[in-house]
């Protein structure tokens, strides 16, 4: 009965055409839309529930005193900064590999407050001659504010126990590593999320780091109410909204020195995904609105959208991340090759699109006085942007227009809307790439000309990455990974 308010059938064609077109293209645009707004809510749901969790968590960890810093060394995630010119890995940490190695360690934008941490412990062993000479400088540092705070060298043995960082004496550092103004004491440095050891070792020794340790020593003294709703810090809706301010706002407000954490809204208490469900059954019931009899492929490219978003969100996924990257270069080229004769063959040159392209990149470029350095980047994210475009162009774009018979228009704005979906829950990404799938997907139906569509994703997403401010993008990254 739906159907046949839109739809009437051709049985001597065996296709379906339309009554009124102008009006069906307006559904279809609007259903699509209302797919994209499922999924913005889904977005919200997912990173809020997941910082909520956390957040409660933290709290509940720092009142029991037992919100603690490790870094066991089982891998090269504890640590940041270049690695492999100071440090071996081994089976029980890192050995060093000159005189005088460096081991800056990971926080993952975590802060702690150095009131309620007073102690470190390092597990090191020291090898070869020379263990009575060798040295070591602790740094600590707010990467955010830029202050850096150093203690004097101490002998190796003082880390056979646990140091207490009360006990010294710390110095503020200017930008040329010299020490500047008067000591400071450990409990009134603020905030910090940086901790470097500096070895000074002999030419015939060598330092194996096993692990470090910086437990919490007291619990936290809240203040009342020790949670509050973003909604109510921020008057402002968009901040608790869009999830790459939500993760802004919860590095500021959740952190080891916050006296008071902050929560944000859920509407569907049972599961976010339930709106992923909702999403996935609007979808599929626009292509069944569409054309009734599409083939199977057309159910299972958009379906697949949806189970990779599911899989994209399972904890199970970080265990398999790194066999992921291998499977996704294996589909990549497996791809590439399936649709080279669509993909090699330049049908319009598409000037129109190539001149908006520089047009746009020059007036952002010079317009905010950017330098050119990151498009140094442009050649390797030129090859990711070929896979994506050819999967938006001959793939979804080409299929969904043989088989729904859509305009190029409107078969643009649904690849468009599965383009933006699969980058959940980047809101700032989903924005971003729906504007663009838009514009790929029409420029390959018009164009067919898949290097123009790679090099302006290539160029154009490194522009965004460029001038995106922290506070609403942060991370390019999508699923669980963000």
């Amino acid at each position: 009965m739906i159907r046949n308010l839109f739809t009437k059938h051709d049985m001597t064609a065996g296709k379906y055409t339309t009554e009124s077109s102008a009006s069906q293209a307006v559904i279809h645009w609007v259903m699509a839309t209302m797919v994209f707004v499922v999924m913005w809510c889904f977005s919200q749901e997912y990173v809020a529930g997941k910082l909520n969790e956390r957040t409660l968590n933290v709290q509940q960890q720092m009142d029991r005193i037992n919100h603690h810093f490790n870094w066991p060394l089982s891998g090269t995630k504890d640590l940041v900064g270049d690695i492999d010119n100071d440090w071996q890995q081994v089976t029980s940490g890192f050995v060093s590999l000159h005189s005088e190695p460096v081991m800056s360690l990971a926080f993952d934008s975590r802060d702690f407050d150095p009131t309620l941490y007073q102690q470190l412990s390092v597990d090191v062993q020291l090898n070869g001659a020379g263990a009575k000479e060798a040295t070591v400088r602790l740094e600590f540092s707010n990467q955010d504010q830029g202050k850096f705070y150093y203690a004097p060298p101490m002998n190796l043995s003082q880390l056979k126990n646990p140091l207490q960082l009360t006990d010294w004496q710390w110095f503020l550092l200017d930008e040329q590593g010299k020490a500047i103004g008067k000591p400071l004491q450990w409990t009134g440095l603020g905030g910090l999320n940086g901790l470097v050891l500096r070895f000074y070792l002999s030419a015939e020794s060598t330092v194996e780091v096993r692990g470090v340790s910086l437990p919490q020593y007291q619990p936290r003294q809240w203040l009342m109410p020790k949670v509050i709703n973003c909604q109510d810090a921020y008057k402002d809706w968009l901040s608790c909204a869009v999830t790459n301010r939500m993760n802004h706002l919860d590095e500021q407000h959740n952190n080891g020195i916050s006296h008071q954490f902050m929560t944000f809204s859920v509407f569907n208490t049972v599961s976010p995904m339930l709106w992923l469900a909702v999403g996935w059954l609007v979808m599929l019931f626009l292509i069944w609105q569409v054309n009734p009899q599409a083939p199977l492929v057309v159910w299972v490219l958009v379906s697949s959208v949806f189970v990779l978003i599911f899989v994209l969100h399972q904890v199970i996924t970080l265990t398999l991340a790194a066999h992921l990257r291998t499977a996704v270069m294996g589909l990549s080229l497996v791809l590439l090759l399936v649709y080279a004769g669509r993909i090699w063959r330049v049908e319009k040159a598409g000037w129109p699109l190539w001149l908006m392209i520089i047009l746009v990149f020059l007036a952002v470029v010079y317009g905010l006085s950017l330098p050119l350095s990151f498009v140094q980047q442009l050649p390797a994210y030129f090859l990711w942007a070929l896979i994506q475009q050819t999967l938006l162009g001959p793939v979804f774009s080409d299929e969904l227009k043989t088989h729904l018979k859509t305009s190029d228009l409107t078969t643009a704005w649904l690849v468009a809307v599965l383009f933006a979906i699969i980058h959940a829950p980047n809101h700032s990404l989903m924005l971003a790439t729906l504007l663009g799938g838009f514009i790929w997907s029409w420029s390959w139906l018009v164009y067919r000309n898949i290097y123009l569509n790679a090099f302006s994703h290539a160029l154009l997403a490194l522009l965004f990455y460029e001038v995106s401010p922290e506070a609403w993008l942060g991370s390019a990254r999508i699923g669980l990974f963000f």
